[in-house]
């Protein structure tokens, strides 16, 4: 059995266990209280990591509601996406593994976080260098290239004229004719 020391001022500690090591983080009490948590943070508490979107303080005390909410739960690593989430007590800001921990369980559901916009979004496929994808041409034909970063293949992915498969250029192509056509 190994002793570890905890530092002076530790209020609580998190740990994960990796491959056969323990990484254990020791939250100082200044930043547990301290900290107000405010629109865009990446907090956690009790069991949960997430994304705050919103806190509104209740009248009847301490009680704060978070909108937009993006859960990770620690216990079972399922990842629930809620509209509104309240507790009563107040969340902590996530530490570095919390972060990094959310943020991989949500690439791997194809979502990352843009703190600029303060928004979930999905992560766009683009083709590798020297890759092929598809495109939808000025007569409405589906095409393919290959994408080698020239400009006009940058063009057609910011522009979202870029595409994985030749099925979602044809459905995208289709929905632009009926827009045309005033469907």
């Amino acid at each position: 059995m190994k002793e570890i020391k905890i530092p002076e001022g530790t209020k609580s500690m998190t740990y994960n266990i990796e491959k056969n090591k323990m990484v254990i983080e020791f939250i100082p009490k200044k930043l547990e209280e301290e900290y107000e948590p405010k629109d865009g943070d990446i907090i956690s508490f009790r069991n949960s990591i997430g994304i705050c979107g919103g806190i509104y303080q209740s009248d009847e005390g301490s009680f704060y509601q978070f909108r937009n909410y993006f859960q990770l739960d620690n216990d079972n690593n399922e990842i629930n996406t809620d509209t509104f989430y309240s507790m009563k007590e107040a969340p902590q800001l996530a530490t570095k593994g919390e972060t990094k921990k959310l943020f991989d369980a949500m690439a791997k559901e194809g979502l990352k976080w843009n703190a600029k916009q303060k928004k979930i979004e999905k992560i766009r496929w683009r083709a590798c260098v020297i890759g092929d994808y598809f495109y939808i041409d000025s007569d409405m034909e589906i095409m393919t290239d290959v994408d080698q970063r020239y400009p006009l293949d940058d063009n057609r992915f910011k522009n979202w004229n870029y595409f994985k498969t030749e099925e979602e250029a044809e459905r995208k192509a289709e929905q632009i004719k009926k827009v045309l056509k005033g469907e």
